[in-house]
């Protein structure tokens, strides 16, 4: 078997995935439970460059993004249509943009909020809605965190927003006081108390935060003349406000 030719073990791993076979968008994994012939079907796999894990007694699962890509493409399935049309679903998923880090996106922390509190939204189904609606993918680690944090860290979020606009206005404003003073001014008014030396380096190095980079290219309402003083801020501009 292993030593047949390609199309004929195509063919038998099509025979096998439509029987035993199945393919989840949720999660992107697609998988086979079958405890005899697991170590074959799994050498039968890699040999066409899909490498599969074992999981449990009897099941292999296909998770990697590159794996999905060719068994979606091969396809893994050819008579199971509804599976072959979530195996094409997992292979778009692993195709669309994962953002790096934590997700600081007010947009997305107040969706997956909103449909936590749904009761039929688990996180796979949060996670394939966001998926739909935003065209990107977030681990069901982050979604967790969302739901434990979520509403701390948006109202934290907002309030460093806010904190920072008024920084450059105070800055505007006030150009004799001391970047130290206006930092004060600002943690009196708003309640928001970031690190001194962090919103320091706002007015002193020109950072931008990566919140309010998100909420510029989002269409923020921002007073022109901030704009003018602190042209940095341009290039984060939605292509809207900049015509």
């Amino acid at each position: 078997m292993l030593e047949a030719p390609k199309d004929f073990q195509i063919k038998v791993l099509q025979g096998l995935f439509d029987g035993d076979g199945w393919a989840t968008k949720s999660l992107n994994e697609i998988g086979i439970h079958n405890r005899q012939n697991r170590s074959l079907i799994k050498e039968l796999l890699r040999k066409n460059n899909i490498s599969a894990i074992e999981q449990g007694d009897f099941e292999l699962v296909i998770h990697s993004n590159k794996a999905i890509k060719t068994a979606a493409k091969l396809p893994l399935f050819l008579s199971a249509t509804g599976r072959q049309y979530r195996a094409r679903a997992a292979h778009d998923m692993s195709e669309a943009h994962r953002p790096e880090g934590k997700i600081y996106d007010p947009n997305i922390i107040r969706r997956v909020l909103d449909l936590h509190k749904t009761r039929s939204f688990t996180k796979e189904r949060i996670r394939l809605k966001i998926y739909q609606e935003q065209g990107i993918v977030i681990s069901q680690k982050t979604i967790s965190r969302i739901i434990r944090d979520g509403f701390k860290r948006l109202v934290f979020n907002e309030s460093k927003i806010q904190a920072y606009f008024l920084l450059l206005s105070f800055k505007l404003k006030h150009p004799r006081l001391s970047r130290y003073e206006l930092v004060h001014r600002v943690r009196k008014a708003t309640g928001f108390m970031g690190n001194v030396k962090t919103m320091t380096g706002w007015l002193r190095y020109s950072k931008v935060p990566h919140d309010v980079k998100i909420v510029l290219s989002d269409g923020y309402s921002v007073a022109p003349e901030l704009i003018e003083a602190f042209p940095h801020l341009q290039k984060y501009l939605s292509k809207d406000i900049k015509e």
